[in-house]
């Protein structure tokens, strides 16, 4: 079965006790002795004040607040990241909740985040949530004054598994690839086993090279899309034909593993008969950072990958092709299909195009 997740995510609650009673209660010390009285004289009656207003202290730059006992406006979020699963986690059939606790700093990142009630430690699942909270962004708390401040906020991550059947055919997007006008054909080989493989590309593409174990890597004009194309490896299968879902689902699983990101989220699976010896078993996923991207620095403006894997067998031999779309941190969650639907269209005629076939000299 094609295993899919949903991460239902919410701030809870925000709750903690306001340290500035406590720090006012530190400074305020013993009163200071009377000056001493001449017999001669007699002290003032003294007069009963009537109480004023209590003066809250001035919030210093370490005080973290609690909106409940402060009367500080909660902190809203502005930008959410989903976790992803890990493998084994999936393999292990882990669902459930992990709460999570972290300070909103003024400037409305999160820091101090604590696992407060775990689900999996051991497969990973704490800590993609963690990964996940790292990238959540905030409209800070504040006074009523509207200073920002820091407060302590709880939030709770769901890990939720799903099945359902595998698509029968190409994803998305992929269905209607246009023809590309001027493309160029680029070959490759190798020896062990020997193979060759072709296809072509749009001329505004160039070809790539430095990634390990790639056959060949192609990239856009404006570097947000490229394609790679792993060396054959041994493949214990036989795309000769249609798959049961739940093998279809295994083959997912061990393509996903070229992904290094814990952060894997699964958007669709599926299989498509190309040709009448040809089966591709594919996998559109969507990773909440680019940070394992070659290249990619942690402070670029690329702030999550989109993308699809496909993979088919030749004697013996599986060759895996990730077409990876780079999303800036910008962008309007209202624009992202329409973006994707564009990839799907430009990554589409060049899979298509795609030919391994065993070298007879």
């Amino acid at each position: 079965m094609t295993i899919r997740f949903l991460a239902t995510l919410a701030i809870v609650t925000a709750a903690l006790a306001a340290t500035a009673a406590s720090v006012a209660h530190a400074q305020a010390g013993a009163p200071a002795p009377a000056p001493a009285q001449s017999p001669a004289q007699s002290p003032p009656p003294t007069q009963p004040s009537s109480p004023g207003p209590a003066q809250s202290p001035a919030p210093s730059g370490d005080t973290i607040y609690s909106p409940g006992q402060t009367r500080v406006a909660p902190p809203r979020v502005v930008r959410e990241v989903k976790p992803g699963y890990t493998a084994e986690a999936v393999r292990n059939r882990i669902q459930g909740r992990v709460r999570l606790q972290g300070v909103v700093e003024r400037d409305g990142t999160i820091s101090s985040i604590a696992v407060v009630q775990s689900l999996d430690s051991q497969f990973g699942l704490d800590q993609s949530a963690v990964d996940a909270l790292k990238q959540w962004r905030f409209q800070p708390g504040t006074l009523e004054d509207g200073t920002p401040v820091r407060v302590l906020v709880n939030v709770e991550l769901t890990f939720a598994l799903r099945s359902g059947p595998a698509t029968q055919g190409w994803p998305a997007g992929f269905a209607d690839a246009p023809t590309v006008a001027g493309a160029v054909e680029e070959a490759a080989e190798v020896q062990t086993p020997r193979l060759r493989l072709t296809m072509s590309r749009p001329a505004a593409w160039t070809r790539q090279t430095g990634v390990t174990n790639e056959w060949i890597g192609l990239r856009s004009a404006d570097f947000t899309e490229s394609i790679s194309i792993l060396r054959p490896d041994t493949a214990a299968m036989d795309l000769s034909g249609a798959e049961p879902d739940t093998r279809v689902a295994r083959l997912v699983e061990g393509m996903r593993r070229v992904l290094t990101s814990s952060q894997v989220e699964t958007i669709a699976t599926g299989q498509v008969q190309a040709s009448p010896d040809v089966v591709w078993v594919w996998s559109e996923f969507r990773l909440a950072s680019a940070s394992d991207v070659p290249g990619i620095p942690e402070n670029s403006p690329i702030g999550a990958r989109h993308g699809w894997l496909f993979a088919r067998a030749v004697n013996g031999r599986v060759v895996l092709v990730q077409c990876s779309l780079l999303l800036p941190r910008d962008l309007d969650p209202a624009a992202l299909p329409t973006r994707v639907q564009q990839a799907a269209a430009d990554f589409a005629p060049i899979v298509k195009s795609i030919s391994v076939e065993p070298m007879t000299n």
